[in-house]
């Protein structure tokens, strides 16, 4: 059973008795109780990031996206709800493989699930713009707002919610980066982050008590998103036309992104 917003308040409200002092957000003018040296070095280990996460500023390039867009990321990045990481893995594909289905990831979820190794539904919504559905209680109009060699940025607005979750709105920036392995030029190393911040300010503040549980939602629904390009790439590794075959067999594709795989891994 999901917990309506109102009830969810409410059960805040017993547990939370002043504002709170948010990362990024003006801290509250009212005078905190004086902590002894231990509660103070807890608290600041508490609000210590990850010393081995990359600053926003080190994922997104916020000098090279427009005006209103390096905005809305900024305030989303720095003043996130909750903040993830998916630990980094090695792929058994070329880094041209995973970036190419990074960038089409429409087909590599009609492939996913034609060959029943992931539920997401993306549908393509025009150029760079998707749409995401993981049948599970996520869903998001997404866009690649920049990307280069071995780094895609990706802007999701939506909701998502889950058990004992309530349907929670907002914007998340998804960073995805990768790179060849030194080694071995058929594997790709590569590693995600997502920024997500609740659509409402007063909400922003009522998720304290359960951003742990909002954040293992999100790194759930963002290792399923990315894990569509990432089976599917091993899969063009070991068998291409069994891939073709399956894109054929949807007759979900137009012929032209068929006819484009094609001349990509088996022609190429």
């Amino acid at each position: 059973m999901r917990v309506p917003y109102l009830a969810l308040a409410a059960i805040l409200a017993a547990f939370v008795s002043a504002p709170l002092a948010l990362r990024g957000d003006e801290p509250p003018k009212k005078e905190e109780p004086k902590k002894d040296d231990a509660s103070k070095e807890k608290e600041k280990d508490k609000e210590k990031p990850d010393e081995d996460s990359p600053k926003a500023e080190d994922l997104v390039p916020f000098e090279k996206l427009e005006v209103d867009l390096r905005k809305e990321l900024w305030k989303v990045t720095r003043r996130y709800t909750v903040r993830r990481r998916l630990d980094e893995k090695t792929i058994h594909c070329t880094a041209d493989t995973y970036g190419w289905l990074l960038r089409r990831l429409p087909l590599a979820s009609v492939a996913s699930r034609e060959l029943e190794l992931g539920k997401y539904v993306i549908e393509g919504k025009g150029e760079a713009k998707f749409s995401i559905d993981d049948t599970e209680g996520a869903q998001a109009d997404c866009e690649r707002v920049f990307e280069e060699d071995g780094r895609i940025v990706i802007v999701a607005r939506g909701s998502v919610e889950g058990v004992l979750l309530p349907k929670t709105k907002g914007t998340g920036v998804i960073v995805c980066r990768w790179r060849e392995d030194k080694d071995d030029k058929k594997k790709v190393a590569t590693e995600c982050f997502v920024f997500f911040r609740v659509a409402s300010d007063e909400l922003h503040a009522l998720t304290a008590p359960f951003r742990d549980a909002l954040g293992k939602v999100l790194g759930g629904k963002l290792d399923g998103l990315v894990g569509t390009a990432t089976k599917i790439a091993c899969e063009i590794e070991k068998d291409p036309d069994k891939v073709r075959r399956a894109l054929v067999r949807s007759k979900k594709l137009k012929d032209e992104e068929i006819d484009e795989f094609r001349r990509k891994f088996l022609l190429g």
